[in-house]
């Protein structure tokens, strides 16, 4: 029997431009493909999937708290890349020098499949050229798949935007939601 193969699913986050400014943040929940299916059927409590997708910036405390545990609960474990950056950097910088990041920590756990919440296609086609100047560069090798999926589509994606609006709230005094994921979760602060 062959080892279940790691899937990522993946988003992006800004913090507060008032309380933290010029963060950048980016993160991925990692899960073996043979349990993506119960994952998924999990987190789809959360939202209709196809009309409506989780989001965390709308969710009370009692939304943050279930999602958080049906994260634990679902088997996933996630990685989050956080970026100072200046404060005249274009929003599209930010995200290929956290992408790079994220693309590396992946790499390392062994995972080649990236699946990120769809933006439009021109910025969705800024991701592709990204990595294919990482695979020119010999940065990522050829294994490693990006895939564009839209938000609400996926309930995977939604795990990938609570595990960044974890990071937030942590990085704005409230570490309880972030605490829960520990165990599962890098957190990786970069300054490049």
């Amino acid at each position: 029997m062959a080892a279940a193969r790691l899937l990522a699913f993946g988003d992006e986050s800004g913090s507060s431009y008032f309380r933290d400014p010029n963060v950048y943040i980016m993160g991925a929940v990692i899960i073996p493909d043979d349990r993506v299916g119960d994952a998924r059927a999990l987190l789809s409590a959360f939202g209709e999937t196809g009309f409506r997708k989780f989001h965390w910036i709308d969710a009370d405390t009692k939304e943050k708290d279930a999602i958080t545990n049906a994260i634990v609960n679902s088997g996933i474990v996630g990685v989050a890349i956080v970026r100072l950056s200046d404060a005249d950097e274009r929003a599209e910088r930010r995200r290929r020098k956290c992408f790079r990041w994220l693309t590396v920590a992946l790499r390392e756990k062994h995972c080649y499949q990236l699946t990120l919440e769809s933006r439009s296609p021109k910025q969705d086609f800024y991701d592709f050229q990204m990595l294919s100047a990482m695979r020119s560069s010999a940065e990522i090798d050829s294994r490693f798949r990006l895939d564009h999926v839209r938000g609400k589509d996926d309930p995977l994606l939604w795990a990938a935007d609570a595990l960044c609006g974890a990071v937030v709230a942590e990085r704005h005094g409230d570490p309880s939601w972030l605490d829960t994921l520990k165990a599962e979760v890098k957190v990786i602060s970069v300054a490049e």
